[in-house]
């Protein structure tokens, strides 16, 4: 009963990992969470971007959302193929916080990154 159990809950958290990717980054007084969603609309991923802005000044994200697939695991792996990118922009008032959905256009991803492009002061 207890190796049933073990079992279970572990292929319960393989399965939340999964499906509640989220990412977290922090520049220039942004504080700034990037977590994957469900698909709802065929060939388009969506990513739910939440931003907080820290500071008493203007602040305007602008990022990218990469989509990736690695090949077979082998010693000599080659780098991941591109599946997909969008564009993140956002712009936040003196101490605001903003969230906004981003579709990405991707078919066969196994994996994704954000990279904070630049944190502007205006």
């Amino acid at each position: 009963m207890n190796r049933l159990f073990l079992f279970s809950f572990i292929t319960f958290l393989w399965i939340v990992s999964i499906f509640a990717n989220e990412q977290k980054f922090s520049q220039n007084g942004v504080e700034l969470t990037v977590s994957d969603e469900v698909p709802t609309i065929k060939g388009f991923v969506p990513f739910f971007v939440v931003a907080k802005n820290t500071t008493q000044e203007k602040k305007t994200i602008n990022g990218e959302i990469t989509l990736t697939a690695q090949s077979a695991a082998g010693v000599a792996d080659p780098p991941p193929e591109k599946k997909g990118s969008c564009t993140v922009y956002l712009e936040l008032g003196a101490g605001e916080s903003a969230s906004k959905i981003f579709q990405c256009k991707a078919q066969g991803h196994t994996a994704w990154h954000f990279k904070i492009i630049k944190v502007y002061n205006f």
